[in-house]
């Protein structure tokens, strides 16, 4: 069964590398079908998608325009409580104690986790190998 990874951010530049990253790693699962990245410039796209099918993993940056990350995660839990559930945030923010006090309540809320921004590849493996492959 094929995974889906989605990747919502408003940055074309971080949302591709973000993409390319992944398949890099993954380079065998991507050309087998085995898994496929999406991407999003905004959250409302991101709800969309997952008020019609489960994504696997959602990364969200926390700084969109309009409906930021942590919006868009809540509409998520409103059309997929499951999705919800799959959602890592992605943000160089997080030390900032308003940002980092509103990730924190998403994470209590269902949110699974938050990765820095920029992340390194090691950091976005160890994420799809323990939330999409559970290796």
């Amino acid at each position: 069964m094929s995974k889906l990874v989605v990747v919502a951010d408003n940055v074309p530049e971080v949302r591709e590398a973000l993409r390319q990253t992944i398949e890099h790693l993954y380079e065998e699962k991507v050309s087998r079908g085995d898994l496929r990245v999406d991407t999003y410039e905004e959250g409302s796209g991101v709800v969309t998608l997952c008020a019609l099918t489960l994504p696997d993993l959602v990364i969200l940056d926390v700084d969109m325009p309009g409906l930021d990350g942590i919006e868009t995660s809540y509409c998520i839990k409103e059309v997929s409580r499951v999705a919800a559930t799959r959602v890592v945030f992605l943000t160089g923010y997080a030390g900032s104690e308003e940002v980092r006090a509103r990730i924190d309540r998403a994470i209590a809320d269902g949110a699974c986790g938050c990765l820095p921004k920029p992340a390194t590849s090691a950091d976005i493996k160890s994420l799809l190998d323990a939330r999409v492959f559970g290796a």
